[in-house]
């Protein structure tokens, strides 16, 4: 899986070209995401809809795989007065990781 922030810049630049955008356009990317170290959301020099579309092409490097909640749990949220335990799996570089 290519990620979002494992992606050289001519991975990008080619994946631009397939899309039909400029080639200015992986310039733009490349410097939000590396330089000015900006989310790809907060890429407002690049449009909307490819915003998205990149975001699906390249995700972050966690991502949630699965969550499971227990109201029998160790942890307390005191503000609702219930106790409740998740877990959450992401894959991280092929390994799947609990959090």
């Amino acid at each position: 899986m290519t990620t979002r922030y494992g992606t050289p810049r001519a991975g990008y630049a080619e994946w631009l070209a397939a899309a039909g955008e400029p080639r200015y356009r992986a310039d733009q990317l490349w410097q939000a995401l590396t330089e000015q170290r900006r989310p790809l959301e907060a890429a407002t020099n690049l449009p909307a809809p490819l915003r998205a579309a990149l975001a699906d092409a390249f995700p972050t490097a966690l991502r949630q795989l699965e969550e499971h909640c227990s109201d029998a749990g160790v942890l307390n949220d005191c503000a609702a007065g219930v106790n409740n335990v998740c877990l959450m799996f992401f894959i991280f570089n092929g390994h799947r990781s609990l959090f």
